[in-house]
Order: structure tokens, then C-alpha cells, then sequence
């Protein structure tokens, strides 16, 4: 641009014709090009647009024959086959739905549907919930469906289609092995009058004589009812149709029974599966007539694998001679009914020996310190390698006067003969802070630490401390840790560690629960004091973090824990949870499909989405 056109850019002033008439001049040829080239662009637009259309009719009648040559067309059966079965639910047996694996794949295609009901493995797993106390299934409206006359009606007519449909599924299976959860839903306290209408229909027995006719390929059974629904079913098993079971979950509700008298209805026909190898029982009624068979040595205990004893009357006395009856157990979970200050046997107890067992979870549920001390001085596992012991107030039982029973960490004697343990788990009291310290000082190169009480637990216990008010529940909002994760922190002064000490110098793997006090700078500090030790040689590297706080974030550490770690090459997995306010999930009637399965998401309904980091 002319310096004089320049200078015009700069004021306001008017400019002459001659100085109009250059400007004209000098603009004619580039507006011609500009419209040839808005030309050009138009007529690009319009074959572009062209080619748009082309390629959309070209795509659609390429699309029209694609599903023809879709690779789920072309699999091999078997391939599909094992598709479908990984479909099913992996954490629970399948319900009688439409909006999940096995049936919502007969509703898919033809072809799908016909291979999905010719396929036996996915029908052989089966969750079946009866209504229960049919007084209690119609105390709420939502309920009831307006389309029946009476609320009869309809619990008749989804009893009757239950029965249907559990037969017509059970006999797709073929000769596999069946794995079966039944849930009939009740109060723990009420009992069932067989004779009052629409009992007297006998639909209850009529679907439990269904399942006694797959008895024969009964595997895997998980029971919850009441125990008086639980004799009507027992009265028609017989031993020698059992032939197949293998894991066995009973579960009953009811009132805590009188021990002082000897209860004769038992599942002994259960009990008795020649090939039974996994056992769990929760329940007082149910798991008394244990106690009482170990006059009388029950010949199957020594082929069991697994073992869980859960709100149990076997009591804490007779325990250790449960466990000399199996020998061969890997896996055990214990809760024994505690005893009464004074009743404890002071005896030494003949040595449980066994040498398989690598997992050990113990519940003490309130017995004394000295009774569980026994309990640990009698088991000898030598290749145990995961120990998780709680003493938790959600239930510890309280003597008349009201003071609680002493607790102390009582497996010590264990670690010293169980050299390979290298997982520990604790729920206790912070009144034996001390007694924890001194349990992790004990030497054992443990590599992964769980503290605190899990949601799940914490759930748990609260609906246990419901049914038998002799519990007594925990505040839910406890003013300190009972475990202060600083103790970790490398290099920080305290009273319980000697100088110089680190505390669990070779852990990898720490996971704690229910968290208030210890903040975020805290676990900052405790994570880079870890990450620089690392470095130096001086303690393992502290590579997966897990913790759910009781509280709301206070800061965001994920930055500059990832740069630490990044500088330090090594690798992290961090998860961190911390509390909101809760939210109610939606509820299902009593007659549905899927009533009387716990939903772990709920349990996190008032929690933050998990921050995660990995490096």
C-alpha cells in the first residue's frame, strides 16, 4: 500500500477523487478474482455435495448386506456357546428376567434363541426367590397389580408361573451339574401357618418338590429361609440323591434358639453329601446340632476344603475340636458363639493341626481375650498365608453390668509358627491400639495390610445387631482411626516406634477402611516417604493403595504423586474413595424376579466416584 493511501488509514479525513478513483483502480482485478474464486467454491460445493450423495447410497446398499457378513454370524457353535456362558452373571446365579443373560439371549434372533435354549451350561445356574409370608409381601401397595381381584390372586398366579418357569429352565440343563440359590423371603421372628390360605394351596412345596426332583445334579446350593420353611424342604432329601454336591451356603433366619435345650431338626441330610467340600452356615438353629455331632465324629468334616462357621451356636470351647475333624481344610472363616465371662475352658485343647490351610479369617464376636487366646494356641497352620482376625464393637456382647469384655490381638502365638503369613486384615477396637503395633513389630514379612471395617461388614452388622439386640452397634461416626496409617510414614517420630524403625518394611499392598482423621497431606507425606525409601533400598516398593475415608476430599494429591512415582520409575495404582451424602436406591417388590439380592452398589450410594491413578 502507497504510503499517502497508508497515512489515510490513521485520521478521519475525507479522501479527494483522484485518491477514490486510484483505489478503484487498484481493487478491480482482485474483485474479479474474488468472485471467480466464490465461483469456484460454489461449483466444488455442489460436486462435493454430489459425491456426498453418491457415497450415502453407496454406504447404504454396502450396510444392507453387512449383516450377512457379520463376524457373530460366522462364529463356530461352540465358540458362541462359550460367549453365552461368560454372559452370565460371574458375582451370583442368573434371575428370571428378560434384561439379563440367560434369557435375554433367546430374545435376540431366531438363531440365538434356538442355539440359547439347546445349550444346557447356561441353565444350570438359577437364583429363585419366594415371596415368603404372604402377609408381608402385600403390607405395601407397590406391590400389589390392580388387574387381579385380590392380592391373592396374585401371589398365586406368580407362584404358579415361579413353578413353571423354574421347572421349564431346570430341564434345559441337561446333565450339567446344577448351581441353585434359594431365597424365601420372611422375618427372622415369624413363623408361617401352612394351613392359612394361599398355603393351602401347597405352592411352596409344590416348587420345592420341583427342585428335589434335580437333586440328583445338585452341585453347588446356596439356602435363605427360615429354618421351620427349611424342615418342609429337608423332610423329602435323601442322602443317597445328593451325589453330586459340593458346596453347600446355608443361611436361615429365625430367633436366636434357648441352648439350653437340644435341638433336634438339623440338616443332616445335607451335611451328609459324600462328596461335600465346601460348607459355610450362618445361622444359630441350624449350626447347633455342629456342636452337638461332635460327640459323635461326623465322618465328612475331613473332606472338607473350605469352612465357614458365621452367627453360629459352636461355641468358642468347642471350636478347636470342630477344626481337629478337618484336617484338610484350605480355607476357613470362623465366628463362634461366644460364652459368658466364666465359662471359658481354661484347659489347654488338644492341637489342630492343619497343614493345608493357607487362608484364616477369625470373628471373635465378643468372646473373651482368653478364650480366643486358646482358640489360636490349639491351631497349628504352617502354611498359612492370610490371616484376618476382627473384634469389632458393631457386636460385641456386653456383660449385665454393661462393661464390654477385654480384647487383645490373640493370634500372636499363630505368626510365630506361621512363618509364610504375608497378608494380615484387622477390625479392632482402638482401645488395643497398642496390641496392633505390637502384632505388626512381630517380625513377619507381611506384604499386604488391610485395616478397618469394609462397608459390606459395616452392613452386615448393623442388620445382625437388628435381629439380636444382645449386639451393640459402633458409633458410625468415630471420633479418631483405630489404626493411624502415620505409624507408615517413613522417618516421622513416634512414641510406639523406636528410633530409625520402619514399620512393615516389605509392604506392597495397603488397603484401609473407614478413615477420618487421617487427612490428605498425611497420605501424601506417607506415600513419597515410601516412594523415596523405595529408592534407597530401604523398603519395598508400596505399589497398590486403596483407601475409603469417612470424610469429603480435602486436596487433590494425584499430580504430584504421579510425578514422584514417574521420577522414581516405579509403578502405582492409587484408589482413593471418600464419603457424600447418601443416596436411596430404588426399591423391588417382593414378587420380583431379583427381591432379596444385596446390591454392592448401593452399599456405595453415598461415596465419590474412586480417583484413580496408575503409573
Amino acid at each position: 500500500m502507497e504510503p499517502h493511501l497508508v497515512e489515510l488509514l490513521h485520521n478521519n479525513d475525507p479522501p479527494s477523487e483522484a485518491i477514490v478513483h486510484e483505489i478503484m483502480e487498484l481493487l478491480a482485478k482482485p474483485s474479479k478474482e474474488l468472485s471467480e474464486t466464490e465461483a469456484e467454491i460454489q461449483r466444488l460445493e455442489a460436486q462435493l455435495e454430489a459425491l456426498k450423495e453418491k457415497r450415502l447410497r453407496l454406504q447404504t446398499s454396502i450396510d444392507a448386506y453387512a449383516p450377512i457378513l457379520s463376524p457373530a454370524r460366522r462364529l463356530p457353535l461352540d465358540v458362541l456357546c462359550e460367549i453365552f456362558y461368560h454372559c452370565l452373571p460371574t458375582h451370583r446365579n442368573p434371575i428370571m428376567s428378560a434384561s439379563e443373560a440367560p434369557v435375554l439371549l433367546t430374545r435376540v434372533c431366531s438363531s440365538w434363541r434356538s442355539i440359547a435354549l439347546s445349550f444346557p451350561y447356561i441353565w444350570a445356574k438359577l437364583y429363585i426367590p419366594i415371596a415368603g409370608d404372604f402377609h408381608i409381601t402385600y403390607s405395601s401397595k407397590r406391590d400389589y397389580t390392580e388387574t387381579f381381584d385380590t392380592p391373592e390372586e396374585e401371589f398365586v398366579r406368580v407362584m404358579e408361573t415361579r413353578c413353571e418357569v423354574v421347572e421349564q429352565w431346570l430341564s434345559r440343563s441337561g446333565s450339567c451339574p446344577l448351581s441353585l440359590s434359594i431365597s424365601y423371603s420372611c422375618t427372622g421372628h415369624q413363623t408361617i401357618n401352612w394351613e392359612e390360605p394361599p398355603y393351602s394351596k401347597d405352592l411352596p412345596d409344590k416348587l420345592f418338590q420341583i427342585l428335589l426332583s434335580f437333586c440328583d445334579r445338585w452341585s453347588n446350593i446356596e439356602i435363605l429361609m427360615p429354618h421351620n420353611v427349611y424342615q418342609r424342604l429337608q423332610t423329602s432329601i435323601s442322602m443317597d440323591k445328593l451325589p453330586m454336591l459340593q458346596t453347600l451356603k446355608a443361611k436361615f433366619d429365625g430367633p436366636e434358639p434357648n441352648h439350653n435345650v437340644q435341638t433336634t431338626d438339623h440338616p443332616s441330610t445335607l451335611l451328609a453329601a459324600p462328596n461335600l467340600k465346601e460348607l459355610s452356615l450362618n445361622a444359630f438353629r441350624f449350626t447347633m446340632d455342629v456342636r452337638n455331632r461332635l460327640i459323635t465324629p461326623f465322618s465328612r468334616w475331613n473332606q472338607l476344603l473350605t469352612l465357614c462357621i458365621d452367627s453360629s451356636a459352636v461355641h468358642d470351647r468347642d471350636l478347636v475340636d470342630l477344626l481337629i475333624q478337618c484336617p484338610n481344610l484350605v480355607s476357613c472363616t470362623l465366628r463362634p458363639k461366644p460364652l459368658m465371662p466364666g465359662n471359658a475352658r481354661a484347659e489347654p485343647q488338644a492341637v489342630a493341626y492343619l497343614p493345608s490351610l493357607k487362608y484364616l479369617t477369625f470373628d471373635d464376636g465378643g468372646s473373651t481375650s482368653e478364650a480366643v487366646q486358646l482358640i489360636f494356641n490349639s491351631i497349628n497352620a504352617p502354611l498359612l498365608t492370610s490371616i484376618a482376625y476382627s473384634n469389632s464393637q458393631d457386636y460385641r456382647m456386653y456383660t449385665r453390668s454393661g462393661s464390654p469384655y477385654s480384647c487383645i490381638v490373640p493370634f500372636t502365638s499363630l505368626l510365630g509358627r506361621s512363618t509364610t503369613v504375608r497378608k494380615m486384615a484387622l477390625d479392632l477396637p482402638a482401645e488395643v491400639y497398642s496390641d496392633i503395633i505390637e502384632c505388626l513389630q512381630i517380625g513377619v514379612p507381611l506384604t499386604h495390610l488391610v485395616v478397618g471395617q469394609t462397608r459390606k461388614a459395616r452392613k452386615r452388622n448393623r442388620q445382625l445387631c437388628s435381629i439380636f439386640p444382645s449386639y451393640k452397634v459402633q458409633d458410625e461416626d468415630p471420633q479418631e482411626d483405630f489404626f493411624d496409617l502415620n505409624l507408615l510414614t517413613i522417618g516421622k517420630k513416634s512414641s510406639l516406634l523406636s528410633s530409625g524403625e520402619i514399620l512393615l518394611p516389605n509392604l506392597e499392598v495397603l488397603e484401609a477402611h473407614q478413615i477420618s482423621t487421617f487427612t490428605d497431606e498425611n497420605l501424601l507425606e506417607m506415600i513419597s516417604s515410601r516412594i523415596d525409601a523405595s529408592t534407597r533400598g530401604e523398603a519395598s516398593v508400596l505399589s497398590y493403595i486403596k483407601i475409603q475415608f469417612d470424610r469429603p476430599k480435602q486436596m487433590d494429591i494425584m499430580g504430584e504423586l504421579f510425578g514422584r512415582a514417574k521420577a522414581a520409575g516405579i509403578s502405582m495404582k492409587l484408589e482413593l474413595q471418600y464419603s457424600l451424602t447418601a443416596k436411596p436406591g430404588p426399591a423391588s417388590g417382593r414378587l420380583s424376579a431379583s427381591f432379596g439380592l444385596e446390591d454392592d452398589d448401593d452399599l456405595d450410594s453415598d461415596l465419590e466416584p474412586p480417583t484413580r491413578l496408575a503409573t
